[in-house]
């Protein structure tokens, strides 16, 4: 009753929703158990896009950030913000930080959903292309270079009606994932009976 009354309290329709839970429960609904698995299910394939997602972003980083050294920069700070700066319609990363309700020491794509994660990906894909194809040279030519792929990326993403990034809610750590799904994977052990 405590759990239904802080959720009427919270959100009016929050409690009509857990106080149909709790009924289906009393009255021992099997489609509730199923709801619940395929809820989890779900979470389970999310997690692991989001996962793949993730680290595909930190090779695909790596490499952008090969190229940029391979085209003379040094600052790789200012070459990784002019390139966020222009995905993230002109904010630096403590504004971002701030945006995302984050703390100032995290990063924000530990944060990020399917969406974001892609429109950094293609980012870093294309940054590193960009150099190497155009054979830029330079730490403020490939800054301006890497700023513009940002700002390409974004108005793609403006031209399909997409959320912008900054906009895009700041998930729970990318940890937290990775956790559950190592968890999923363990094997079960039932206990054993004992002898009679």
């Amino acid at each position: 009753m405590l759990a239904l009354d802080y959720a009427e309290y919270i959100e009016p329709n929050l409690g009509v929703e857990v106080r149909e839970t709790f009924l289906r429960y009393r009255a021992h609904d099997v489609t509730l158990a199923l709801e619940i698995l395929e809820g989890m299910a779900e979470q389970a394939e999310y997690d692991t896009l989001r996962i793949k997602l993730r680290q595909l972003v930190k090779d695909h980083n790596k490499l952008s950030v090969g190229a940029a050294k391979e085209a003379g920069v040094k600052n790789f700070e200012a070459y990784n913000g002019a390139g966020l700066s222009g995905l993230y319609g002109g904010k630096t990363k403590a504004q971002l930080l701030q945006h995302k309700g984050l703390p100032k020491d995290s990063s924000h794509l530990d944060h990020a959903g399917h969406e974001e994660l892609a429109a950094n990906y293609f980012k870093a894909t294309q940054a590193a292309a960009k150099l190497k194809r155009e054979g830029i040279q330079g730490q403020s030519a490939a800054n301006e270079a890497h700023h513009q792929v940002g700002i390409a990326v974004r108005q793609t993403i403006v031209d399909l009606g997409g959320t912008m990034p900054e906009n895009e809610p700041a998930l729970e750590h990318i940890k937290n994932a990775e956790k559950r799904i190592k968890a999923a994977l363990q094997p079960k052990v039932l206990p054993s009976r004992p002898p009679k």
